[in-house]
């Protein structure tokens, strides 16, 4: 898998990426993230020292781009 950045070109930990890049809605919510808020999302996963810590991040990072982003992606269709 290529690298995947953030907006500010920094990296994306491998498992947001996979899941991202996996499903066309989560990958349309990511593009109209903010930067700050893919590279606040992207530290939360990165500072996980565990990988089930990684994992239950992963998961708790797509629902909350999910509920702020969803509405916003709704709106541009």
């Amino acid at each position: 898998m290529a690298a995947f950045q953030t907006k500010k070109g920094e990296p994306v930990p491998e498992e947001l990426a996979g899941a991202i890049q996996s499903d066309p809605r989560l990958k349309a919510l990511w593009d109209i993230a903010r930067p700050s808020c893919q590279a606040r999302y992207a530290t939360h996963i990165d500072d996980a020292k565990s990988l089930e810590t990684r994992s239950r991040r992963v998961s708790s990072v797509l629902t909350m781009m999910a509920k702020t982003y969803g509405p916003k992606l709704r709106e541009t269709v």
